[in-house]
């Protein structure tokens, strides 16, 4: 799990909070009630974030009432942080946006890369990539402006985590280095230990475990040190799933377990979502599937009560595992399909926000060039009234003439080059959408009738005769629902889509197994870990020794080089 280095909230509101409540209750004057009314609003954000909405609500209707923006602009910034607390996105996304604004009409630059990274963190939550990535760039651009060397560190840590969720780990990568060099600068552990710990999972991803521990626990130095638990905890959870992976399943159980007393410590029902995944996962390697089920619907529970459908799908993929393991196919089945459906939700909203940081950049450069030309427009009018020559006049007209067919072109050709982006970019994602809902889903189908139908076999011989009759006749039921040309259309259509890919492949690695090349077209499309274990029915853990066996293969394992963008360059 990644670490966000956004400014931590208040603890605990205290005797602060009981003085501010009790001087509201006395003062009659309004400025002063708004002002309390805001102040008890952001006291009160992690430990009550109901509380902190009344207040923020009560701060807004009087700061609106009497016509005070900025005032009004405070009372709606800490009503959405109030909101993303509660998970109710949707409001918490409109009201930063009153906020951002209200920030902007009244220049108020302080305010306005707070929101601009509150609105990014909120979009980055639910899977609006595009929108994420704009308003974090927006707030980057204003932060280094200003000169603010700790949240520029925050922005670019923040973007790299846009990355990260769309898979694009070698641009998560530049950011989070970048991102070390400032909090390094600073001397400021708290931000190192964000950043250790964020890029011990790019190498996680890559199969480098040792190094990926190596980081891990640099964070965990760090963050003992700094006395930052709740970051300690997604730490002791990540250690754990790295011992999972490497099969050290002691070690594993005693970092998740250090993991989840950290997590119902500080009653955050997102870490004990998290945690409760990571153990059940453990327990169903050590084939203890009831304790396994226990941790899963732990987390279901939690993950379905506050909104968090990644924890959700990954809860309801163990619990379908689990209730296979116990023969109990009919709940296997219905967790499988919740388990699908999350899943879809999830893959439809990362495709649908997938943008590039170069169209971006564009966009930035051109409405830069434009403030530019207009400042420039500015000086020689103030020069023309300064000298009032007609000579001067018309030079001024014409060069304002060819500014303006300047700034054409310039939009022309911006919106040219986003075009042919956006067109290259919607050919390729929707063949292979074609090819990942059309074959893909067909596969998984396949394979579970396969799994089901194998564990049928092995329990018929304990069925009585008299129902041996029945269950061979859900056998051919769903082995008539087998589609046995799968594979090859998948083949046939992914070589259309990529052409010479395997071709490359076999000419440059003969040695590569049937599976291998699979798991290297699976990787090609960019599908998760997650996402290929449940295509090919196995546990992601094996798929991850899969990859490692993989990348040794293809001569990798001592290479900064992640799978998918060296066979994205095949």
């Amino acid at each position: 799990m990644l670490l966000c280095a956004g400014p931590l909230l208040p603890q605990q509101p205290g005797k602060l909070a009981d003085s501010l409540e009790q001087a509201l209750f006395f003062t009659e004057d309004i400025d002063e009630q708004i002002q309390l009314n805001s102040e008890l609003a952001k006291s009160y954000l992690r430990v009550d974030p109901e509380k902190s909405l009344k207040f923020s609500n009560r701060a807004l209707e009087l700061a609106s009432l009497v016509r005070l923006d900025k005032e009004a602009a405070i009372s709606y910034y800490y009503r959405g942080l109030a909101l993303s607390k509660l998970y109710r996105n949707p409001e918490a996304v409109e009201t930063f946006l009153s906020s951002k604004e209200l920030f902007e009409e009244l220049e108020e630059e302080s305010w306005l890369v707070d929101v601009c990274f509150d609105l990014g963190y909120v979009y980055k939550n639910s899977l609006d990539f595009d929108k994420a990535l704009s308003g974090l760039l927006k707030g980057l651009a204003i932060a280094q402006e200003m000169g603010n060397v700790k949240k520029t560190a925050s922005f670019l840590n923040e973007i790299g985590g846009v990355y990260y969720d769309q898979n694009d780990y070698a641009n998560a990568f530049e950011y989070y280095k970048r991102s070390m060099v400032l909090w390094e600068d600073l001397g400021n552990r708290k931000g190192m230990a964000i950043q250790y710990n964020n890029i011990g999972e790019i190498y996680r991803h890559k199969g480098d475990l040792e190094r990926a521990l190596s980081y891990y626990r640099k964070a965990v130095s760090f963050n003992k040190e700094v006395q930052n638990y709740i970051y300690l905890c997604v730490n002791y959870d990540n250690i754990g799933n790295v011992f999972l992976l490497m099969e050290q399943y002691d070690s594993a159980a005693i970092y998740l377990r250090k993991s989840l007393e950290i997590a119902q410590s500080n009653d955050d029902p997102h870490l004990e979502s998290m945690v409760n995944v990571s153990l059940g996962f453990l327990l169903l390697e050590n084939k203890e599937d009831e304790l396994a089920i226990s941790h899963f619907q732990k987390a279901y529970e939690f993950s379905e009560r506050n909104q968090l459908n990644d924890h959700a799908k990954d809860a309801a993929y163990g619990l379908s595992l689990a209730y296979a393991d116990k023969k109990d196919y009919q709940k296997a089945l219905n967790y499988y399909k919740k388990y699908k459906l999350f899943s879809d939700l999830i893959f439809d909203a990362s495709n649908s926000g997938k943008v590039t940081e170069v169209e971006l950049k564009l966009k930035f450069e051109n409405e830069q060039k434009l403030k530019e030309i207009l400042q420039q427009r500015t000086r020689f009018l103030y020069l023309l009234f300064a000298l009032g020559l007609f000579g001067l006049i018309v030079i001024l007209v014409m060069l304002y003439g060819r500014l303006k067919i300047n700034i054409r072109h310039s939009k022309s050709k911006a919106v040219n080059l986003y075009l042919e982006n956006k067109h290259l970019e919607e050919d390729i994602d929707f063949k292979n959408r074609e090819l990942t809902t059309n074959v893909m889903y067909l596969l998984k189908k396949n394979e579970l009738i396969n799994y089901i139908s194998d564990k049928l076999l092995k329990a018929k011989v304990r069925f009585k005769s008299q129902n041996q009759p029945i269950i061979r006749e859900i056998l051919l039921d769903l082995q008539s629902n087998i589609n046995v040309e799968i594979w090859s259309e998948f083949e046939k259509r992914f070589r259309a889509v990529h052409k010479g890919f395997y071709d490359k492949l076999n000419m440059d690695f003969p040695k590569l197994t049937d599976a291998d090349k699979k798991l290297c077209a699976l990787l090609r499309l960019n599908l998760s870990t997650k996402e290929i274990a449940a295509i090919s029915h196995q546990n992601p853990n094996s798929v991850e020794v899969a990859r490692t066996r993989l990348r040794k293969k293809l001569d990798l394992s001592n290479k900064d080089v992640g799978l998918v963008s060296f066979l994205s360059n095949l």
